[in-house]
């Protein structure tokens, strides 16, 4: 009973700084905010600070970096005033990803994406979007336009301790006697780490990553797919009544009588039509969650799963990807979720733009309901 009254108060400090990490953030927008105006207005100079940054170190205990990004986004923003407006609610930071991308005639459909999306996703949307600007200047220069999905590139790096390189430069070599040929140092990598997910893979932790292990979660896939479907007799040798095979059929098409809950063999399917990774295009990471492309809420059923990141899963969910039914390759990224369409027409649409609306409306009275009872804890 004492360890377990111990853990619980442990849980009640951590909850009770994570409280005033909030507040403190939520104040700091707030003081950020109010900086521009006490710069054009002079007011730092009336308590005797020779410049902004001393008058907000001084007061408000604000860095020099933090305070000269504000009033150098604030002239960015002057024409941006919705943007402008969500630096007081959602911070400097996150508003800055997006401030050179937006337009005056996107300025309201950026601030809402400020607001919706978290911070890792609001980033890649914004590397996106530069990059397509740079190809053409008149992409993305109003509400309407499109462009095809494609993910920014990245390029990992990692810096190798001498501990490291002796492991690294041992395997290689190992990998070169195997071969019978010299390996470069990327070479040698890629073989090790596909080696790894194999045997992972042989082991059932971890999903495939490379061509080769696609063929083995196809041949399980084939395998499962036989064994449920072909056998028309039960374990004790019965036959299949006519409602449990539609049972089977119904797991394999995806079909279901309104549980949440994406039968197995879906997945498998899912995960195997892109190798464990994300299915936004060009994207590397490794499957987060698996989306109703036809909205659960909507269908009541697992039609149609698209296995995403995390990242690219908000895109879906803020109305950013037109055409999510359709292959990949045709997909359309789209700041106006309102402008989306499909096969399947508008009035379908605007009630799936509807359901994400409801969805994030509900994630964020859930974030809120859970400050309060961590503030009524504290």
């Amino acid at each position: 009973m004492e360890e377990k009254s111990h853990d619980q108060t442990h849980h009640q400090i951590h909850d009770q700084f994570v409280v005033l990490g909030r507040q403190r953030n939520r104040i700091t927008y707030e003081l950020l905010a109010l900086l521009p105006r006490i710069y054009e207005q002079g007011i730092y100079k009336e308590h005797k600070c020779a410049t902004i940054s001393e008058y907000a170190g001084r007061f408000g205990g604000l860095s020099k970096f933090v305070v000269e990004k504000t009033l150098k986004l604030h002239e960015n923003l002057k024409n941006k005033p919705s943007l402008q407006a969500m630096i007081a609610t959602e911070g400097v930071h996150k508003v800055a990803l997006i401030a050179h991308i937006a337009t005056p005639e996107t300025d309201n459909l950026f601030a809402q994406k400020v607001k919706d999306m978290s911070r890792p996703a609001l980033q890649e949307l914004s590397k996106e979007l530069r990059k397509k600007i740079e190809i053409n200047d008149e992409v993305m220069r109003n509400v309407e336009a499109r462009t095809s999905c494609l993910a920014a590139q990245e390029s990992l790096t990692v810096s190798l301790d001498p501990e490291m390189q002796f492991l690294f430069l041992n395997l290689k070599k190992e990998l070169e006697k195997m071969a019978g040929v010299g390996l470069s140092n990327r070479e040698a990598l890629k073989r090790i780490l596909r080696k790894m997910s194999v045997e992972k893979v042989g082991s059932g932790n971890a999903l495939p990553f490379s061509n080769d292990l696609n063929d083995v979660s196809q041949k399980r896939e084939r395998e499962t797919s036989s064994n449920i479907v072909s056998p028309q007799k039960d374990e004790n040798g019965k036959n299949f009544s006519g409602e449990k095979l539609d049972r089977v059929g119904e797991k394999l098409s995806g079909k279901t009588s309104g549980s949440r809950n994406i039968p197995a063999a879906v997945k498998r399917e899912a995960l195997a039509g892109t190798g464990g990774k994300c299915a936004y295009p060009r994207c590397c990471r490794p499957v987060e969650h698996l989306h109703h492309a036809e909205r659960f809420a909507l269908s009541h059923n697992h039609r149609f799963i698209i296995p995403f990141c995390k990242i690219h899963h908000e895109f879906a969910h803020n109305g950013l990807i037109i055409n999510e039914k359709m292959p990949s390759e045709r997909w359309l990224l789209s700041l106006n979720s309102n402008a989306n369409s499909n096969e399947n027409g508008e009035e379908e649409n605007t009630k799936k733009v509807r359901i994400d609306l409801k969805y994030r409306k509900y994630r964020a009275e859930a974030r809120s309901v859970q400050v309060d009872k961590l503030l009524l804890r504290a």
